[in-house]
């Protein structure tokens, strides 16, 4: 017994003489003549920067693939392909167009002039050999350019600070060069870029696109004066001028309802929430739990409670007067705009996602404007919306219409998050969309006021799940600044 108890005190002694002997060798050799500060500034912080490229270029890959534009259209002479999310050709033509835009922004390819363009100019760019990518709401240009280069600066965030799309044109000329325009939103000025690129093999590339395809049956609104008042008769609907007016209507496939089997564990209480809770950062230890009458999940702590619902519904709720979970690496809260907030929520919602469902994940799209509000600084409500091929699912609520993902953060705080669970799949048979045209008309019903026509900035289709499980299709359109919904 001794004999072992002395082996023991034997052990020990050797473990603090080894430890002492490493931290001699360490801070006080040739191997880290610094001490501490060799150590922090030639290995920790080394580490912490590669940590943090690493976070940073997750973060451009996430908003790429959560941004995406809502149409892409081809152009040549006499022929109009226009490619949604999740169609053929729609991934081809995206990186087609993203490879030009990337180069320019990245300094790749060489930016030869600049000017600024008037409407006119812009419009007709529209109707020649071209490449357009609407994304069908407004981006911070810091916001578009890290997603497509990686890189929040680069030469034209002088020019530009909210977007909406471009136009790449492969003008008629013998120069091999192609022209890049964009109109920032906020100014409302129109800049054409002049870039030193391979405009003949990317004319073939469209050339090869498009002989595959049939030529469609859309027009923008400029092209038919919807985006003026008229002369002879009494103007009640304007539409914005790059808005693509479809006049037959579109077949999509009919969804049903599907629930992933981790994420169903947990809402009925059968499987670990501990995922969701080390996201939240709530402590097990302090929290309080209990069931509700609704046998919704419920867990409170000092400054905010998590409920988790039967029915597949996930809200977190800061407590009126408390800051909520912090999402900022530091205390530095000035000057916190949308760029952060954009972050830290895509941050967030991936790693969350990541923890419950990665296929959940992509099938998620940002869908909110990506814009500072200058009436309530500091707050930024950001959609994520469950997509299938493209086409937003909401849920119709006593509330409204309501996204799948919806982060409330203000000042670096994460004041409210709310997720549905739920995930959709296609069905072999199909549903006709009710024609565009007739759901304008529907909006000038319910909206119109004598004198003052609507203004149309966008039109896109969705899907609403009804109380009853049908899930329809239906229009949003944003109007006047305002979204409707037309079912």
């Amino acid at each position: 017994m001794i004999r072992k108890y002395m082996q023991n005190i034997v052990l020990a002694l050797s473990i603090f003489v080894a430890a002492v002997l490493v931290y001699q060798l360490w801070f006080n050799s040739y191997f880290m003549p610094a001490g501490s500060d060799y150590l922090r500034s030639h290995i920790l912080s080394p580490l912490a920067r590669l940590f943090k490229q690493q976070v940073e270029t997750d973060f451009s890959e996430d908003l790429h693939r959560l941004f995406r534009p809502t149409q892409i259209v081809l152009q040549t002479t006499g022929q109009r392909v226009v490619f949604s999310d999740g169609s053929p050709h729609y991934r081809e033509a995206r990186e087609m167009a993203g490879e030009v835009v990337s180069g320019c922004l990245s300094g790749d390819l060489s930016l030869k002039s600049r000017e600024s363009v008037d409407e006119e100019t812009y419009y007709n760019a529209l109707k020649g050999k071209s490449i357009y990518v609407d994304y069908g709401k407004n981006c911070d240009f810091r916001l578009f350019s890290y997603g497509l280069s990686g890189r929040e600066k680069n030469p034209l965030t002088e020019d530009l600070s909210v977007i909406r799309g471009y136009i790449i044109n492969l003008h008629d000329g013998i120069m091999n060069d192609l022209s890049l325009y964009i109109r920032d939103e906020k100014s409302g000025n129109t800049y054409r870029y002049m870039l030193e690129a391979n405009k003949t093999e990317l004319s073939e590339r469209v050339d090869k696109m498009m002989a595959s395809q049939n030529d469609g049956h859309t027009s923008y609104s400029f092209e038919l004066n919807f985006h003026k008042m008229q002369e002879t008769a009494v103007s009640k609907v304007l539409f914005e001028p790059r808005v693509l007016i479809d006049l037959v209507p579109a077949q999509r496939p009919k969804l049903e309802r599907v629930r992933d089997k981790q994420m169903d564990e947990m809402v009925q209480g059968a499987g670990s929430v501990d995922p969701i809770l080390n996201s939240f950062s709530i402590n097990e230890r302090t929290m309080r739990r209990y069931t509700d009458l609704n046998n919704a999940h419920v867990f409170v702590e000092n400054n905010a409670t998590l409920t988790i619902y039967p029915e597949g519904l996930l809200v977190y709720q800061a407590v009126p007067g408390s800051r909520g979970l912090d999402l900022l690496e530091d205390d530095n809260r000035t000057d916190y705009d949308i760029y952060k907030a954009t972050t830290h929520a895509v941050q967030f919602v991936s790693g969350l996602c990541n923890q419950l469902s990665p296929e959940f994940f992509n099938h998620l799209q940002i869908t909110s404007h990506l814009v500072d509000d200058a009436s309530r600084p500091g707050y930024y409500r950001i959609c994520f919306d469950y997509c299938v091929d493209g086409v937003s699912v909401l849920k119709k609520t006593e509330a409204g219409f309501e996204s799948a993902i919806v982060v409330e953060i203000e000042n670096g705080y994460l004041q409210s998050y709310r997720q549905y669970m739920d995930a959709y799949e296609e069905l072999v048979e199909t549903q006709q969309l009710s024609p565009m045209l007739s759901a304008a008309d529907s909006l000038v019903d319910s909206m119109y006021e004598e004198g003052s026509p609507l203004f149309i900035q966008a039109m896109t289709p969705i899907y609403i799940e009804e109380a009853d499980g049908r899930i329809p299709l239906a229009w949003k359109a944003s109007v006047n600044g305002i979204e409707a919904i037309v079912e």
